[in-house]
């Protein structure tokens, strides 16, 4: 799981097998944190988006179209972070795969928010 607190993932769980003496691996797992931590801001300000309808039309529409696009600059951030995270591994053909999967997840999560803004716009009375 890339998300779990495995503080040996960057030796293959063999630290004293392989190490990282120029350092470049701890700036990855650094930015692999703060990735994660936007992807979690992402979803909570996408759990207030209920709350919109609870105003008038107009300043509803503004929630929903405030809270999208605090969603989507989260989920920007998220994603040059996790870039650049993919940048500290050794291996061209990590570097690679893990910037691919990065890119389709920002795709798809892009493509859910636009969702859930719709969403949040058509529960506006």
């Amino acid at each position: 799981e890339a998300r779990d607190v495995n503080w040996y993932r960057y030796v293959n769980n063999s630290p004293l097998n392989y190490t990282d003496p120029e350092g470049k691996v701890a700036w990855a797992a650094i930015l692999g944190i703060l990735s994660t931590a936007l992807h979690t801001i992402t979803n909570y300000i996408l759990n207030k988006m209920p709350d919109c309808a609870k105003k008038c039309k107009d300043d509803c529409i503004k929630c929903c179209d405030s809270l999208g696009g605090w969603a989507h600059a989260a989920k920007g951030a998220a994603y040059m972070t996790a870039n650049s995270a993919c940048v500290g591994l050794f291996n061209p053909w990590l570097v690679s795969g893990c910037m691919a999967a990065v890119s389709s997840e920002y795709f798809t999560g892009a493509q859910n928010i636009q969702q859930s803004i719709l969403s949040c716009k058509s529960s506006c009375k």
